[in-house]
């Protein structure tokens, strides 16, 4: 608590290297959540040094200990091979388990390594269930993705009524995408009654 205190603020003088100090002896008694806090401070340089090797050893441990967001940070500097060799099969699996453990923005990440078969078997099936689940958690790429699915039948039986529910929650939160693509459907009566308007 005293390290957030520091590195925010919070009623003392904002001491980033103090914190990143107690967060990383916070992380060595096993306080996941300090150790992702000092995993990002090393990652991004923020009152201390860079250092993407050693911030990766810490997004793995905070990973390993179940934290979806270091999960996610992990399977990205993994594929990408920022501050370590890269591993793209190994990545896979870091967002697998990031998706699996509610983080949306793996969820998308996966469900695209899904459909491209990048470093694991191409399976739509298992993608769409993906897309859905961040599409049902609010994101609104995955309702506009999730819409189009369900519209063309990319891997599941077309369903034009519940395509057009996905689109319109998109549209309705803001996607331009999905504000066109309802509009078209709203014009031609796909999945929605007709409205001109």
């Amino acid at each position: 608590k005293y390290a957030l205190m520091l590195y925010e603020g919070d009623g003392v003088e904002v001491n980033k290297a103090k914190a990143a100090d107690y967060f990383r002896q916070a992380s060595d008694e096993d306080h996941t959540e300090s150790t992702y806090r000092y995993a990002q401070m090393l990652y991004n340089g923020d009152g201390i040094n860079i250092d993407k090797r050693e911030s990766a050893n810490y997004f793995k441990k905070a990973a390993q200990k179940g934290l979806p967001e270091a999960m996610y940070k992990y399977s990205v500097m993994l594929y990408e091979g920022d501050g370590v060799i890269p591993q793209k099969r190994q990545s896979a699996l870091y967002c697998k388990m990031a998706a699996d453990n509610g983080h949306v923005d793996a969820m998308l990440l996966y469900a695209s390594k899904l459909i491209n078969g990048d470093e694991i078997p191409i399976d739509k099936k298992e993608s769409n269930k993906y897309i859905k689940m961040a599409a049902d958690l609010g994101n609104i790429e995955a309702m506009y993705q999730y819409s189009v699915i369900l519209a063309n039948g990319f891997g599941v039986k077309i369903q034009k009524k519940k395509s057009a529910m996905y689109c319109k929650k998109a549209a309705d939160n803001g996607s331009i995408k999905a504000m066109l693509l309802y509009s078209i459907k709203l014009k031609t009566g796909d999945g929605v009654d007709v409205n001109e308007e």
